[in-house]
């Protein structure tokens, strides 16, 4: 017969496909019987929240009483229907989750918790969790992040203009900061979400002042898909995220973490791992792309009406293709358009005219000894390698959108399910 210390001592895999196998212990088939909500056609048993208020107050450090079984009680509820939601929206797009992605999604959360392999597993079950307990919240987590990589990060789009508006704001703030930071966030879309959002939020915060580990908490109540990873965001510059994060992580010490931020639709709590400034480089070193438009003037030509001539042609207009084909009609054969020159060698009078420009904005009208001349900026790359990459921050406006897309989503999952919740 196997011993629990040999269960322990089985490779993570092994382990799982034993656990699924055996029978329940006789207290816990007690529990069985009960069921304490449906959705659609999936029973959530009083043996499931149970084990789920065993494993969310294993997180928080919490004995668990009368008080935590009432504290964490509605919280398991609600976190089983999404589990179950989630479960079954992967299995109509034909979904699956392996035994083998459920035991390496452990042991990511050992070794992210420095645990030896097998850790987590004896640390549970010394806490008297039962161990399905976290097979079953892994498994859907790994469901629903495929679901959503299928499902929604195919539609999420960003513009140009709105990678080059985050880099602008990057540029004016000087170079900023970068930051390695991580994250819990909570879905608020609703006047009904706001408010449980803010409880949960208040929860967190009393558990991380009791001890509780951030990512083990990120892992447990964040809906962004970095829980998965313990809410780790990598390193963010400043700029990348909504300007009520970037004023708190502003505010924050290495090693300390945010009051609740309401932003997009969501309550954010950040921890600041660490930070550095960063310098924005030269600004004659940035390299441009601009449209332009030149009207050459003669000899005896009137430059005043030649200006406003040029002024009149591209009057409101607010993009690179517009302006490049209002310079085609009126203006000479000639390109109309420069591409990745470096502002420190134009010529001063044009460079000092164009060096403020925002992508979209047009220059004033610039008198040449051959002509006049207006810019529009299309483009531009700052110098040096402390600042993001357009891509980084493409990434970054694509998360941020993916996760609000995940929380109707999963919304509306909520509003089109059966859910019967017995007394």
């Amino acid at each position: 017969m196997l011993t629990l210390l040999r269960i322990l001592r089985m490779p993570v895999l092994a382990m799982l496909t034993l656990l699924i196998a055996l029978p329940l212990h006789a207290s816990a088939q007690q529990l069985v019987g009960r069921i304490v909500a449906s959705v659609n056609d999936d029973a959530i048993t009083d043996f499931d929240i149970d084990g789920r208020i065993r494993l969310i107050a294993a997180s928080a450090n919490a004995p668990v009483n009368a008080e935590a079984q009432q504290r964490y009680g509605r919280i398991a509820l609600r976190e089983l229907i999404d589990d179950r939601l989630k479960a079954q929206e992967a299995k109509r797009l034909g979904i699956a989750a392996s035994d083998k992605e459920v035991g390496a999604a452990i042991q990511s959360i050992e070794r992210n918790n420095k645990m030896e392999p097998g850790g987590l597993m004896k640390e549970l079950t010394q806490k008297s969790v039962p161990i399905g307990a976290l097979i079953d919240q892994v498994k859907a987590s790994i469901l629903w992040r495929k679901v959503l990589r299928r499902r929604v990060l195919p539609q999420v789009r960003v513009a140009t203009n709105e990678v080059d508006d985050a880099l602008n704001r990057i540029r004016e703030a000087g170079g900023g900061f970068v930051a390695r930071v991580a994250e819990i966030v909570l879905p608020a879309g609703t006047p009904e979400d706001r408010r449980e959002a803010n409880a949960r939020a208040a929860e967190i915060r009393t558990q991380l002042a009791a001890g509780a580990k951030f990512p083990e908490l990120a892992r447990r109540y964040s809906r962004s898909p970095t829980a998965a990873v313990g809410g780790d965001m990598g390193e963010v510059q400043s700029g990348q995220l909504p300007p009520e994060l970037d004023e708190a992580l502003a505010a924050l010490q290495p090693g300390q973490v945010s009051e609740p931020i309401y932003a997009d639709g969501a309550i954010h709590i950040l921890l600041l791992v660490g930070r550095q400034g960063v310098e924005a480089g030269d600004s004659r070193d940035a390299v441009i792309t601009l449209a332009r438009l030149f009207l050459p003037v003669s000899s005896d030509g009137d430059a005043e009406a030649l200006a406003a001539q040029a002024k009149a042609a591209v009057s409101g207009l607010d993009s690179c293709d517009a302006f490049e084909a209002a310079a085609r009609r009126i203006g000479p054969p000639q390109p109309p358009r420069i591409v990745d020159a470096r502002i420190g060698d134009m010529p001063e009078e044009i460079r000092d005219t164009i060096n403020d420009l925002k992508a979209g904005e047009q220059s004033d009208v610039i008198e040449l000894s051959s002509g006049v001349a207006i810019f529009m900026l299309c483009r531009r790359a700052e110098s040096g390698d402390s600042l993001p990459t357009a891509s980084r921050i493409a990434e970054a406006l694509q998360r941020q959108r993916a996760e609000r897309r995940a929380d109707r989503y999963l919304r509306d999952l909520r509003r089109l399910a059966f859910i019967d919740i017995r007394g």
